[in-house]
């Protein structure tokens, strides 16, 4: 019997359920990499990130990537991000633009070529809860142990305002300050305790594992030596005798400094519950994504680009699922032919101030999400129009309409 698996095949099974046609390939396999692995006899954890991220930026990237990274000790092997439906996403931002689920996982991956330890789920969240259950059932069947870990943002839990115990199924909670300030936390850095919570207390690592954990990730040393040729390796060694002590004490500092900071408190009379606190390695990013809508509503199209290359996640992914805002260029092509439009019209009207405020109540209150200003625009481009090259013998409706 394997002591390890490929979690990533398991996902695949799941996923697409022996739909070949449209299998893609959950994490990165190729030469340099090494795919999320399930271990026997412990628990092997995987990070569950949901939210709107409606657009997602840099700062959820940089939370997730430091509560994985931080929480090797708890054996978290892979995390998956979980968009809410768009139904949920658009009631959460009423009146401002809102992002197709399909939209937010392209941003997530960018030009998909798939992570060493993420994954973005791109079906519904109903969808979600049967999928982890074939999934659990299926590793659990092979012998493993599988456990889930929600990621939150520090918006979902105040001092005095626990989080909802159980939300995605999970008991075990990460919480961090990579994106905006935690309510909990004091001006001095101090953690506050929360409301049916013991008091924070520190993480400490196991010395004995965390020397097994370090024996593992040099593991690759000798192999990645040996597929450059049969003397690579033991010419290494006689280069370098003390090469994989070396490697080894640098190992066990990094696991030291990545739980430097990290807290824990559990939830009063129920102990398995708990919350987990991943201090942030520098300041917080303050970066949100209203933020980055209000900048695609109202920033000047040649400067949008630039605007929002420290704050969205794979920018230049905008510039495919919204065309007009990869440049001015694009905005003055479609202003010409509106005036090319102009020239075939049967006959001209002016455009009243009253006409105007119509136009932006319109495009308000019909098209939300989009760009009101240029949704007036174009409805009051093409009001009360007929090709005069088609339509040369039919009446004119009233110049009174739009």
């Amino acid at each position: 019997m394997e002591s390890t698996a490929d979690l990533g095949c398991y996902i695949e099974d799941c996923h697409f359920q022996g739909s070949y046609s449209i299998h893609q390939q959950i994490f990165d396999q190729g030469i340099t990499h090494s795919r999320p692995q399930l271990q026997r006899n412990r628990r092997n954890r995987i990070l569950l990130y949901p939210g709107s991220f409606n657009p997602p930026h840099q700062a959820h990237q940089e939370l997730l990537y430091q509560a994985f990274s931080r929480s090797q000790d708890l054996n978290v092997i892979a995390a998956i991000v979980i968009l809410l439906d768009d139904e949920d996403v658009a009631q959460k931002c009423q009146g401002s633009r809102v992002f197709t689920k399909d939209q937010r996982v392209r941003l997530w991956r960018g030009e998909y070529v798939p992570h060493d330890w993420l994954w973005v789920y791109d079906r519904s969240v109903e969808e979600w809860g049967y999928f982890r259950q074939r999934l659990t059932l299926a590793i659990c069947r092979d012998g493993f142990d599988i456990g889930f870990t929600v990621l939150l943002g520090p918006d979902h839990i105040r001092r005095t305002f626990p989080p909802h115990w159980g939300a995605w199924d999970c008991d075990e909670i990460l919480v961090g300050n990579a994106g905006r300030v935690a309510d909990f936390t004091s001006s001095h850095g101090r953690l506050l305790r929360i409301e049916d919570c013991e008091d924070w207390e520190a993480v400490v690592e196991n010395e004995d594992q965390m020397h097994q954990r370090a024996l593992r990730t040099v593991a690759w040393c000798p192999t990645s030596l040996n597929m450059l040729g049969e003397k690579a390796m033991s010419c290494a060694q006689q280069e370098d005798p003390s090469m994989f002590g070396r490697l080894l004490k640098e190992c066990l500092l990094e696991y030291f400094e990545q739980l430097e900071g990290v807290k824990v408190c559990h939830r009063k009379q129920t102990p398995k519950q708990w919350i987990r606190f991943i201090p942030t390695t520098g300041d917080p990013m303050h970066i949100s994504s209203t933020r980055i809508r209000h900048l695609l509503a109202t920033c000047p199209r040649e400067k949008l680009y630039k605007n929002l290359r420290s704050l969205a996640l794979h920018p230049e992914m905008l510039r495919c699922i919204f065309p007009e805002f990869a440049n001015i260029d694009s905005m003055k092509l479609w202003t010409n032919r509106v005036k090319d439009l102009r020239s075939i019209w049967s006959f001209k009207h002016t455009t009243t101030q009253s006409k105007t405020r119509i136009a932006y109540e319109i495009g308000r209150v019909c098209f939300n999400g989009w760009n009101v200003p240029e949704v007036a625009l174009l409805l009051l481009s093409f009001k009360n129009r007929t090709s005069g090259h088609n339509n040369n013998n039919r009446s004119a409706r009233s110049s009174n309409e739009i």
